[in-house]
């Protein structure tokens, strides 16, 4: 079933990615600032989360794909987790049993994974329970490092050199890339040339898209995706520059967009690649993106500043969105434009994206709608202002309490001229 579902997944990537939202991109800026780019509206966050950096040089951090948690080391090297939520750091008794932390991931659930200075010794800790969680890796000397966890905490991909006898599996010579299920303990295996290293990898929001960088022979590195559960790589034109190391990739909840750090003699550059479009995103010359920067969602926190409702318990169940209609698609702006209605197979969070030509222009969002029948109405403005005539796309979509999301549902519309438009 696993295998069927991932491969659906792949089939629908194309009108997925198509109009799917650009990352947010964390990185540290010249005043040792922690930041965030929101690259849909081109600005920054502000003000940024509180995250204090002691060293911009030696400061360590994650961020989870949902933008909630922050992990990040301080001065002596001890680890922290903000909360988004409430902006406050969750206790983390026990959490620190490396001198040197390295790698550090965070799930949108909680969990914290990081390994010992990079070069081994990955573990999992729970900052819900305070408490390390049986990852089916070796215990705390295990050769694995490099740590990067699904956003829904299913998944810890991590490398491993396959000459040391503490991987989970042998898998050949060099470093070869290895994503563990946290739930069954059991063990995929990324071993594509004995000869070069396979290595940094990077991991979507449901551990079902795993990406690594490997020689290419004469000292050149590339970036290459998977799906885990189909060996063969994804084909990406464009991907990789020929002139550049493309290395230590990171990848979005979809797999959408992907990360990485192009280096051409020395000269480290962070790049942005549209899975959709096969090109790559502008970015702000003046932004101190390294390869440290991470993608996250822009991430609201629950009215009243207090924490929102724990998910439930294991659940990886989609949200469904059926009989998703517009009362008119043919409208001009006003108090009774239009209206979308939809059924939601539970409860759920949900977000209108509106683009035009394929460019994003604005969204309607919905903080929480009970499952059933639901209608959201529309006035035809967008970020206080008529939408101008022509044709658009509003992709609806739908988030559960566990974060799980639904596939996108399609629907095209035109908004029409004051005086009317002319029908051919």
């Amino acid at each position: 079933m696993r295998v069927a579902l991932a491969v659906c997944a792949l089939v629908l990537v194309a009108p997925a990615t198509a109009l799917a939202d650009l990352p947010v991109i964390s990185y540290v800026d010249e005043n040792g600032v922690f930041r965030l780019y929101e690259a849909q509206f081109n600005r920054e966050v502000e003000p940024p989360p509180p995250v204090p950096v002691a060293d911009p040089a030696t400061f360590r951090y994650g961020i989870s794909l949902s933008g909630r948690y922050i992990v990040f080391t301080d001065a002596g090297k001890k680890l922290h987790l903000l909360d988004r939520a409430t902006n406050a750091q969750v206790l983390l008794t026990g959490i620190d049993v490396y001198a040197d932390p390295g790698s550090l991931s965070v799930s949108d659930t909680g969990l914290i994974a990081f390994d010992n200075a990079g070069t081994s010794g990955a573990v999992v800790f729970n900052s819900a329970t305070g408490q390390f969680i049986q990852t089916g890796l070796p215990p705390m000397n295990n050769g694995h490092r490099q740590t990067r966890l699904s956003a829904d905490g299913h998944f810890l991909a991590t490398t491993c050199d396959d000459t040391a006898a503490t991987c989970v599996a042998a898998l050949g010579s060099g470093a070869d890339a290895y994503v563990q299920d946290l739930t069954s303990g059991t063990n995929t295996g990324f071993s594509q040339n004995d000869g070069l290293d396979e290595q940094r990898p990077c991991i979507d929001g449901d551990g079902s898209l795993v990406g690594i960088d490997k020689g290419a022979g004469a000292g050149s590195f590339d970036v290459h995706i998977f799906d885990r559960t189909t060996p063969p790589e994804l084909t990406l034109a464009g991907l990789n520059d020929a002139s550049t190391d493309d290395t230590t990739c990171v990848l979005d909840r979809t797999g959408a967009h992907i990360g990485l750090t192009q280096d051409a003699s020395g000269t480290p550059k962070f790049a942005v690649y549209q899975v959709a479009s096969s090109d790559f995103l502008p970015l702000p010359p003046d932004k101190e993106f390294d390869s440290r920067s991470q993608f996250s969602e822009a991430y609201t926190p629950p009215p009243g500043g207090g924490p929102p409702a724990p998910p439930p318990s294991g659940d990886r169940v989609k949200p469904v969105t059926s009989s998703v209609r517009m009362t008119r698609l043919r409208f001009r702006p006003g108090r009774r434009a239009t209206t979308f209605r939809f059924v939601l197979s539970e409860p759920a969070a949900v977000r209108i994206v509106i683009r035009r030509v394929g460019r994003y222009v604005g969204q309607l969002r919905r903080a929480r709608l009970n499952a059933g029948a639901n209608t959201i109405r529309w006035n035809g403005r967008l970020k206080g202002r008529k939408a101008r005539p022509g044709s658009y796309a509003a992709v609806l979509i739908a988030t559960d309490l566990a974060g799980n999301l639904s596939l996108p549902v399609f629907k095209e519309f035109r908004v029409l001229r004051p005086e009317g438009d002319r029908r051919p």
